[in-house]
């Protein structure tokens, strides 16, 4: 009983233990499905009207495009174009199913094999390289062979290739119909035609007289906060905005000081006296070996147009073996070694070949010296190209002719000389490689003087000295100025240029200015206005230092930020005002110079030398013959216009026709430039790629 007691007395504390491992079990588990659900949000870089794209998909959709763009000849394209390209598709093809899947419009099966193999193949499938035919343009076979053997991993690339443009396909047919149904409904009515047409037939001949706001100083008007906030208010849906940041910068651009350009003078002064006793068979290592790589060492005989202006007078007038001085051209030092006697030889040689090849070398000239033979006994060498040859088929079918080649086109030790002093009508075969050629001199040019030259040309580039100062430059600039003011004055004292990089959005990669930016760019959306980056970015050749000058998270631009481009419209409204009363119920004869303006339509914006005035134009159509206008508030000055002449033509039914096609165009095509666009606005697109690029 006593052990009973103590047990009941301990029960309390027993419960207690028990419901706190119980809880901390179930929040445990609450934390584990927590962090999963969390893992899970962050794997998703963006979503469009409920369609998600994660992390994983997102890569992969980018090695994929990398790899069509590749096929498709962009090979340019960076880490930044790549991920955008990827994006900005996902967007389109989200928002277009989404607004498909409201109306039920769907690409059936049957529509996309039409497309894909009917007898009038989308003209989409013209645009994809890799499944064009000998004639340039798309052969269903070669689409099948890939679908057929998508398993092969030679077929692989193309089979995923295929798979992306299959979607574009899909995508492309799916808008053209989602166009056509929005075009049916945005059509013109007829009556709408016939006003627009009977407007438009109005010819007028003008008197006008205009007043220009600057004109009339700034001084005698005065513009307040409120006149400006008038004109926001009015106009705020074009302050409409992405949430943006602008930045200020000061670029410390790294280029070579004195010191560099001395060190690369220097090196080819060594240079000089090294080729000055050199052995001839030594120099092109040592070209090689010492020259930029783009100026590696070129063994051909070379024009005076040929040769870099810098060497022509020296390469043409000195005894070979002669060597330069060291010269510098820009940001570049040169130094030069005549390698031949000046002598004649054809500009360029017109020849044709035959490409042989057999199992070896041996046989490859076995077969050339047998050709050649037969050949010197009158074969028909045209025939022999059919028959042999085993270049492309283009190069065949042109009877093996390699066109006009001048010296070092073919880049093939001996080539030049084989053919430069072959005569017309000669043959010689010439190995490359397990192959050989046989080759047919059929035309020369006129004899020209000829050199050789040798060249190494070193650039000038930043050393490592160089660099660390630059940067130590920037870092004290950096560290002595933490705030925007401060930026601007020490930018100011130092004379270094501040430039504004303006409306950076969040998942900008790059400006003009600066086209390595994406760094900066996470930066200004991590702080606030007023801090000055204290780190000193580097981008190539170039540091950076940055201040955050603006930071707008709403829908609008700001009225503060709004006011600078709002100040001088609101100068404008006080002098029109200020102009209209002055000139109101005057003759027009008294208030300036009157041009006259002859043709006037109201469907041409244009008056004259005016230039766009749509006020102006937009006035007329309330005036008959002789009639002076009030003044009307213009873009660039106040008006008055008198109608020495109207004339009304006689709307036609063709006329009406007319307008009626022209206005369907352009609201079609207004349509098709905003669509997705509109979409974007009345659509849930959340795009936090940021978190992760």
């Amino acid at each position: 009983m006593a052990a009973l007691e103590k047990i009941r007395n301990k029960a309390g504390l027993l419960i207690g233990f028990v419901g706190f491992a119980l809880f901390a079990f179930i929040i445990g588990d609450f934390i584990t499905s927590s962090s999963s659900y969390v893992n899970l949000i962050k794997q998703k870089v963006g979503k469009v009207e409920g369609h998600e794209m994660t992390t994983q998909k997102y890569s992969a959709d980018i090695q994929q495009f990398s790899e069509v763009a590749k096929m498709e000849g962009q090979n340019n394209l960076t880490d930044a174009q790549l991920r955008d390209n990827v994006w900005d598709k996902f967007v389109y093809s989200s928002l277009l199913a989404s607004e498909c899947e409201k109306i039920g419009l769907t690409i059936s099966d049957e529509e996309l094999n039409a497309a894909v193999s009917g007898d009038q193949p989308h003209p989409m499938m013209n645009q994809i390289s890799f499944l064009r035919g000998e004639n340039g343009r798309y052969d269903s076979r070669i689409l099948k062979k890939i679908l057929d053997n998508k398993d092969n991993p030679n077929i692989e690339t193309y089979y995923r290739a295929w798979k992306y443009w299959e979607e574009e396909l899909k995508n492309q047919m799916l808008l053209n119909k989602y166009q056509t149904l929005l075009s049916s409904a945005m059509t013109p009515t007829k009556k709408l035609a016939e006003n627009l047409a009977s407007l438009d037939a109005n010819e007028y001949d003008l008197a006008v007289v205009r007043k220009m706001y600057s004109e009339l100083p700034d001084s005698t008007v005065s513009v307040s906060d409120s006149d400006m906030k008038a004109i926001y208010e009015k106009k705020k849906e074009s302050f409409k905005t992405e949430p943006y940041r602008s930045a200020k910068v000061v670029v410390f651009d790294v280029n070579p000081s004195q010191a560099d350009f001395d060190d690369v003078e220097a090196s080819l002064k060594s240079a000089k006296a090294a080729l000055d006793s050199m052995p001839e068979d030594m120099i092109p290592l040592f070209v090689t070996q010492n020259s930029d790589r783009e100026f590696p060492y070129n063994s051909a005989y070379l024009t005076e147009k040929q040769i870099d202006p810098f060497f022509a007078d020296f390469a043409f007038s000195s005894k070979k073996g002669s060597v330069s001085d060291v010269k510098l051209d820009g940001f570049y030092y040169k130094l030069a070694r005549v390698m031949s006697d000046v002598t004649n030889r054809p500009d360029s040689v017109r020849a044709s070949r035959i490409m042989v090849f057999r199992n070896n070398s041996a046989e490859s000239q076995s077969l050339a010296d047998s050709l050649m033979a037969e050949l010197k006994k009158g074969a028909n060498f045209a025939e022999m190209v059919k028959n042999f040859s085993v270049d492309p088929k283009a190069l065949v079918d042109k009877d093996g002719d390699m066109d006009w080649l001048r010296e070092g086109v073919l880049g093939l030790d001996g080539f030049d000389d084989a053919i430069f002093t072959a005569n017309v009508g000669e043959y010689f075969s010439f190995p490359v490689q397990q192959a050989v050629m046989v080759v047919k001199v059929t035309d020369k040019t006129k004899a020209v003087k000829k050199v050789k030259l040798a060249q190494i040309v070193n650039k000038v580039d930043a050393g490592t000295d160089t660099y660390r100062d630059l940067y130590d430059k920037a870092r004290q600039f950096a560290l002595n100025h933490k705030d925007l003011a401060s930026f601007d004055a020490g930018a100011k004292e130092a004379g270094l240029e501040v430039r504004d990089l303006s409306r950076l959005g969040r998942n900008q990669n790059q400006m003009y200015m600066l086209p390595q930016a994406r760094e900066i760019i996470r930066w200004s959306w991590d702080h606030k206005v007023g801090e000055v980056s204290d780190k000193v970015f580097e981008l190539p050749n170039q540091y950076v230092v940055a201040a955050l000058s603006e930071a707008v998270d709403d829908d609008y631009v700001p009225f503060a930020l709004a006011k600078s481009d709002l100040k001088n419209e609101a100068l404008n409204e006080k002098k029109a005002g200020k102009m209209i009363a002055e000139m109101a119920n005057a003759e027009i004869s008294s208030l300036g110079v009157v041009d006259t303006v002859k043709g006037v339509k109201l469907n041409n914006y244009t008056l004259g030398r005016f230039g766009a005035e749509h006020s102006v134009i937009g006035a007329l159509a309330k005036l008959d013959a002789n009639q002076v206008s009030a003044p009307i508030k213009g873009g660039n000055g106040v008006y008055v216009v008198k109608v020495l002449d109207k004339k009304n033509v006689e709307v036609s039914e063709a006329n009406v026709d007319q307008v009626l096609r022209s206005q369907t165009s352009n609201i079609q095509s207004v349509m098709y430039r905003n669509l997705f666009e509109s979409l974007k606005k009345v659509s849930k697109v959340s795009d936090t790629r940021y978190e992760f690029y």
